[in-house]
């Protein structure tokens, strides 16, 4: 089952470190925060419980994850694609406050922002991760996979690999893992909720990107205006 191609740990820690700026030690540091709070933290309990008393339900975990990443993956990939095009209004953005990690620690509060270091950086001519996704590509590879094909070779590999080890599963092994696969998405969608709470736009932020979405295109207007009256 395991393709080196499939393999996305370090490439989802290059992509944070790509889009935010962020240092090596300071992702570990929060990802070994962030397993610690809510859903996640139970999810992760119940995934070391299970694999570790049936070990075939891990099978459960390599299609549910796998697959969504081959298929909704590449949904999302085009949609932050298209938002680092033409004007990058999501990209140039300033950045939220980091929040808590816990969505139960109380209200939101800023723990500490980069919209300063980012500003800085622009300041100093450094890139901003909407001319990084144009320039170069980076920091969306967690849903790209090498070769001409953009992993459909790879897609069907497992597919096929994962039906041969279909034939030397017990019916209640199989019964084990559709079990488990409930598990996730249920998992899922409690992490889900978790960073609806953490992250979720709030509507004072929602009328503030209308507000900022509005004026872009007013202004773009304007300048076409101005070159028509010159013209």
């Amino acid at each position: 089952m395991l393709l080196p191609e499939l393999l996305r740990s370090n490439v989802l820690r290059d992509d944070i470190r790509a889009l935010t700026g962020t240092s090596e030690h300071e992702i570990e540091e929060r990802l070994e925060k962030v397993s610690k709070y809510g859903h996640l933290a139970e999810f992760i309990e119940h995934m070391e419980e299970s694999i570790g008393n049936k070990p075939h339900v891990i099978l459960a975990y390599a299609w549910v994850l796998y697959m969504a990443l081959f298929s909704g993956g590449r949904i999302l990939r085009g949609i932050l694609q298209a938002a680092s095009g033409i004007g990058r209004i999501f990209w140039e953005r300033e950045p939220s406050p980091i929040r808590p990690l816990d969505p139960h620690d109380g209200p939101r509060r800023e723990l500490r922002s980069d919209a300063s270091s980012l500003a800085e950086e622009k300041r100093k001519g450094r890139s901003r991760p909407g001319s990084i996704l144009e320039e170069t590509g980076d920091g969306l590879g967690f849903f790209s996979f090498p070769g001409a094909e953009d992993g459909e070779d790879i897609k069907s590999e497992f597919k096929s690999r994962y039906a041969e080890i279909e034939l030397r599963l017990t019916d209640s092994e199989k019964l084990d893992i559709v079990a488990e696969a409930i598990h996730i998405f249920t998992f899922m969608l409690g992490i889900i909720e978790d960073l609806d709470t953490i992250v979720g736009t709030t509507d004072q932020a929602m009328e503030s990107a209308k507000a900022y979405h509005k004026a872009s295109k007013l202004g773009a207007t304007s300048a076409r205006q101005r070159s028509f009256a010159i013209t």
